[in-house]
């Protein structure tokens, strides 16, 4: 119950998040179930967020912020350890095979030069934007095929 409150920065950053989420939606309030999709809608881009919104919206007396908040923080942390495990695997791969990290590097140059994807601020771009570079997603596929970071296939 103190998740909402909570110092921990994986509460911090969901809270925040949500907060956030839910004051786009309040501005668009006349538009706001479009946006916000169906519980089975399988759209592209409809996130959990997302989704959690909806239910909060349908069923505010069981999908409470507190309970919000509670799922999109496990879902966050139920993915760090992966994501870390998997990230590393990729700069370990890439710094001990300095012809492919370079490889990479000109083409993530080349895409932001071209304008293919657009670098947001501290130099990161969207998911959109990185499943357009073909090098990028081949070095992390080979790197999840090297060095799975799932238990369970």
């Amino acid at each position: 119950m103190g998740l909402i409150n909570s110092s921990s920065p994986v509460a911090t950053f969901a809270n925040a998040r949500s907060t956030e989420r839910k004051a786009a939606l309040a501005d668009k309030k006349s538009t706001a179930s479009s946006d916000l999709g169906t519980a089975t809608d399988t759209t592209k881009g409809v996130d959990f967020l997302t989704r959690f919104l909806k239910a909060q919206n349908d069923h505010p007396e069981f999908m409470t912020d507190t309970r919000v908040l509670t799922v999109v923080s496990s879902l966050i942390n139920a993915g760090s350890d992966t994501s870390a495990i998997t990230m590393s695997s990729c700069f370990y791969h890439l710094l001990h095979h300095p012809k492919a990290y370079r490889k990479l590097i000109t083409e993530l140059d080349n895409a932001v030069s071209s304008g293919q994807v657009q670098l947001r601020d501290g130099g990161i771009f969207s998911f959109a934007d990185a499943q357009k570079l073909p090098y990028l997603d081949a070095v992390i596929q080979e790197s999840f095929r090297i060095f799975p970071a799932a238990g369970l296939m």
